[in-house]
């Protein structure tokens, strides 16, 4: 993996050039503003496109971590003490540390899920700052730490391959990047990518096995190393039988030169061959060794391995980073899918179990639990999906390991891999995926059909729909349901219903006001939050990078706060008075329009703008002048003679002026 640092007087339009690295595959970046004020920060901070934040890692103001939704927080050696205040950051997000020899690395106080060793070579960036580590100690020292290590000081891509063949998992750079700010991105495409090893059977439909591990390992980002263990005899419908490949030479000589970051353990002809595969990956440095212990395939009539003893389990256990079965599969496995005994073997054998929950009888969501070591069990949900999909266990353990490479903590690659399959799962009607488009590219076109929305003004589910109807009917492609007093359970039972009559626009967007809950269960596009709703990086981590999160402000300190939390559009307003609001916020007019607008404009990273509150047609084209990108209203059309007619007048008005 490669870790970026900032330099160390960069400026927001400095940092806005990792976004395309971090866009490109860089794992991580870690800003780091020496001598900087609290709203330099913040000003850095926005320049990272939204999408990129959780792979961000602050070494000043903490407290901006869980604000902005970034990845963690770097303790250097001075404040390496402070550890135990940021152990609740721990549960979410990194704590990565720095040291400059390897005792420091092997007396930390605390167990970092990263740290910088350094200077490794001679310092691009600090003048006379020369190497001083010993890297033949660093191949016998390194392997031996509970966590990993990046190599700090004077990396290029000629020397970065060489770093991970001394026990280190990669290396971070500042000097070689930052010196060609004008071709970054062409710089960091030098780097190699992290290796990612899939040992799997193959599967001629490749919708499961080898070849579509090694497309989602591709899709991901990382470079797909490949063993294959067994032939099958299958296709997405059947599997008949698989034959046993003598897999052992090909993954001998493939680690003799080749050193993955991360591996993922598939369908083999037996336990022991999981036992053999794990003990050489670990023998050959392998760090993340993920397991998905095909017992049985979906479609298949019998058991794939009848007979194992627990010592020979436990041993593998013993290997693994993560397991990642199934509900029948922990059943066989664990004799039991109890929470408590999970626990008990992920303590007892320092290994994380996934236990997916696609078998689960949930009908409204697919809930996944993790167990880590000494944690608590952390549970995450996507909405159920209408079509099943063949090969989504292999896919997800892959997507796993391939995060987990890329410098992932271990939550947040299940998290992430969760949402790639349920993004598989959606890629169509067959049982056979397709890669799914990028989730943020599918997002922004969304957005730009946000440029006139409607929102719901009823309590009442039948006058709700009556309204959607005319609305959509007239041309309207973006819904906001706002149900104020309503319960979770109300307004999931409305927002399904207007899903249904969604179905013949397939463009339209739903969007719930408030209900993080809801908006999850009725798999509706994304939410709005209010300024005293749930924090946008809370919702992000309930529904996904992929979900549009729209706010609201009134003021310039709101819209500050919007574009540190990275929300992907704005509410302003109210433009006048509205009988559709009961709590008003002060009136804006055109000037105080004009205002947050001008503040939007100098902004590193501009927000889409919708004006909102008592705006009438005649609006359209003075709010158009003062710069907004859209308009939201409600009493316009439901107070209508003809709604519908109404809807189509208004969107032609907005065609015409947005």
């Amino acid at each position: 993996m490669l870790l970026a640092i900032t330099p160390p007087n960069a400026t927001p339009k400095v940092v806005q050039h990792y976004n395309a690295l971090l866009g490109a595959g860089l794992s991580m970046l870690l800003l780091r503003l020496p001598d900087a004020t609290q709203e330099q920060y913040e000003d850095c901070i926005r320049a990272i496109e939204p999408r990129h934040r959780s792979k961000v890692i602050l070494a000043d103001y903490f407290h901006l971590v869980p604000v902005a939704g970034l990845g963690g927080i770097h303790l250097k050696a001075s404040r390496q003490k402070e550890w135990k205040h940021w152990q609740e950051v721990a549960q979410t997000q990194r704590i990565t540390a720095s040291a400059h020899s390897l005792d420091e690395l092997e007396s930390l106080p605390f167990c970092p899920d990263l740290a910088l060793l350094s200077p490794v070579f001679d310092s691009i960036s600090k003048g006379g700052y020369h190497a001083n580590i010993d890297l033949d100690e660093c191949r016998s020292r390194l392997p031996k730490l509970p966590f990993p290590v990046l190599a700090l000081g004077g990396i290029t891509p000629d020397n970065y391959p060489l770093v991970c063949s001394y026990g280190f998992a990669g290396g971070a750079t500042l000097g070689y990047l930052a010196e060609q700010e004008d071709a970054m991105e062409e710089a960091f495409s030098r780097f190699a990518r992290p290796e990612v090893l899939t040992i799997a059977g193959h599967d001629p439909s490749s919708g499961a096995g080898l070849t579509a591990d090694v497309r989602t390992i591709e899709r991901l980002g990382a470079y797909p190393l490949s063993i294959t263990t067994a032939l099958t005899i299958q296709d997405e419908f059947e599997f008949v039988a698989c034959q046993s490949v003598d897999f052992i030479p090909a993954l001998r000589q493939l680690l003799k030169h080749h050193k993955p970051h991360a591996a993922k353990i598939g369908l083999v002809a037996s336990l022991q061959d999981v036992y053999t595969i794990a003990d050489m990956l670990q023998e050959a440095g392998v760090r993340q060794i993920v397991w998905d212990p095909i017992l049985q395939p979906s479609y298949g009539r019998d058991p794939l391995h009848a007979d194992w003893t627990p010592d020979l389990l436990h041993k593998i256990f013993s290997y693994c980073s993560l397991i990642t079965p199934n509900l029948p599969e922990a059943e066989l496995l664990f004799g039991t899918d109890w929470e408590h005994k999970l626990q008990q073997v992920a303590d007892t054998f320092h290994v994380a179990i996934l236990l997916k929950g696609g078998h689960s009888s949930n009908r409204d969501s697919s809930c996944d639990v993790l167990y880590q070591p000494h944690r608590e069990a952390q549970s995450s949900r996507v909405p159920r999906t209408p079509y099943d999909k063949h090969g989504t266990g292999c896919a997800l353990s892959a997507a796993i390991a391939t995060a987990l490479a890329q410098g992932e903590t271990l939550s947040e690659a299940c998290r992430k891999g969760q949402w790639y399959i349920d993004a598989l799962r959606r890629s169509g009607k067959t049982r056979l995926a397709i890669l799914p488009p990028s989730g943020e590219r599918l997002k922004a076109e969304k957005l730009r059909r946000g440029k006139l929305q409607f929102i719901t003004d009823s309590p009442d589910l039948e006058e709700i729909l009556n309204q959607c109807r005319a609305a959509l009917q007239g041309g309207v492609r973006w819904i906001q349901l706002r149900m104020k007093t309503a319960s979770t359970e109300e307004r999931v039972i409305a927002a399904r219903a207007i899903r249904q009559e969604m179905q013949s626009y397939p463009s339209a967007i739903l969007i719930i006001d408030d209900d993080v809950e809801a908006a999850l269960r009725s798999d509706a596009d994304g939410v709005h939050v209010g300024l005293d709703d749930l924090p946008p990086a809370d919702v992000r981590r309930i529904l996904g990078t992929d979900k549009i999160v729209g706010a609201t402000c009134n003021r310039i300190e709101d819209l500050a706060l919007r574009s540190l939390q990275g929300v992907d559009y704005v509410g302003i307003g109210p433009f006048r008075t509205t009988q559709t609001k009961k709590l008003l916020s002060p009136l804006l007019g055109e000037e105080g329009m004009a205002a947050l607008v001008r503040f939007n404009h100098t902004l590193p990273q501009p927000i889409p703008l919708i004006a909102i509150g008592g705006i009438t047609a005649g609006d359209f084209s003075t709010l158009a002048g003062v710069g907004v990108q859209g308009i939201a209203l409600s009493g316009i059309i439901n107070h209508a003679t003809d709604p519908q007619a109404e809807s189509s007048r208004l969107v032609q008005l907005s065609d015409q002026y947005f």
